[in-house]
């Protein structure tokens, strides 16, 4: 249905190519994200951490992806959260991540709040690192190679802030300078 509407709008569709283009592309993003494997727990875990029922597997599980974590006490902080009710209807009205962030307190959860944070940003951080090195790429190019540290750091800054001058706003706070 879609490909005779691009057709009648004037675009030409190969689709042996897409195809092509849409296999290399799954081989390339399996290849690069292949160690980021989680196991069935963690994932459950980040999901709806109410449903684990293997308490010590999904311990194990957290040690072995990250070697910070104790599984003592994730064991306990598990059951503990597990057992609360207001969490639990928390968790039923809002989705994974602002559960986490904003449900879920770290003084009392700080080993199972500290793993879900970690999943969560994994992928936005390795994001991030490649804007910057992109954006580093496009600035520092072979015409302006000689820009020094300082400068790189102010343009770099510029390219990656997520903010946007109200150009309107500052215009009309400006004012005409009269001399006396």
């Amino acid at each position: 249905m879609i490909v005779p509407l691009l057709l009648s709008l004037g675009f030409w569709v190969n689709t042996k190519s897409h195809l092509l283009m849409e296999g290399v592309l799954i081989l390339n993003f399996s290849k690069r994200f292949d160690s980021f494997r989680f196991g069935q727990q963690l994932t459950l875990f980040i999901q709806n951490p109410f449903l684990i029922t293997d308490v010590s597997g999904f311990s194990k599980e957290v040690t072995q992806h990250f070697k910070w974590a104790n599984a003592g006490p994730l064991q306990m902080q598990l059951i503990d959260l597990q057992a609360d009710v207001a969490l639990k209807e928390q968790f039923g009205i809002t989705d994974p991540a602002t559960f986490w962030l904003q449900m879920v307190s770290e003084t009392a959860f700080p080993g199972l709040r500290k793993v879900a944070l970690y999943t969560l940003t994994m992928f936005g951080s390795t994001y991030s690192c490649e804007a910057a090195f992109s954006a580093m790429n496009i600035i520092k190019s072979k015409y302006r190679s000689r820009l020094t540290n300082e400068h790189l750091h102010m343009c770099m800054r510029m390219a990656l802030t997520p903010f946007q001058p109200r150009f309107k706003l500052l215009a009309g706070k400006a004012r005409a300078q009269f001399s006396h």
